[in-house]
């Protein structure tokens, strides 16, 4: 296969700080999509990627608007054809797996409850991914 990579994708987190050092958080995201071409069948479909994450944060606080954020967690990374045409090795039309993630990141909060927040995270892939590295950027409320 060879394979035309796209990598962005929106991501969607929820969580809770259950106190100054210690957080939780669930994820999912559209981690992207690639076209993939067969040059033996000359084939092409897409295939779409999806992560559904769960995270262990831990906080340091530099002071008192600016944290740093060390994570740890699980994410369940899928990988799917749009087509019926293509499978991948196992001989389906998707491929999903489990593994260990890091990351490392810093939050600034505007007020109590504004924020934005710089993370990098790694990841063990599926069958076809053999890993993802992302770098994500967004804003974060809390109450």
């Amino acid at each position: 296969f060879k394979a035309k990579h796209n990598p962005v994708g929106p991501a969607f987190f929820v969580g809770s700080r259950l106190n100054e050092n210690l957080g939780l958080e669930l994820g999912y995201g559209f981690v992207g999509k690639n076209t993939i071409t067969d040059k033996t069948s000359n084939t092409s479909d897409k295939v779409k990627h999806r992560n559904v994450t769960a995270d262990v944060l831990g906080y340091l606080p530099v002071n008192e608007s600016t944290d740093l954020i060390g994570s740890v967690g699980l994410g369940r990374l899928s990988s799917k054809f749009a087509g019926t045409q293509m499978t991948f090795e196992n001989g389906k039309n998707r491929t999903s797996k489990v593994t260990p993630r890091l990351g490392l990141g810093a939050q600034y909060k505007f007020d109590e409850n504004i924020g934005v927040r710089a993370m990098a995270r790694f990841q063990r892939g599926n069958d076809f991914v053999k890993s993802a590295t992302s770098l994500g950027v967004g804003a974060f409320y809390q109450f």
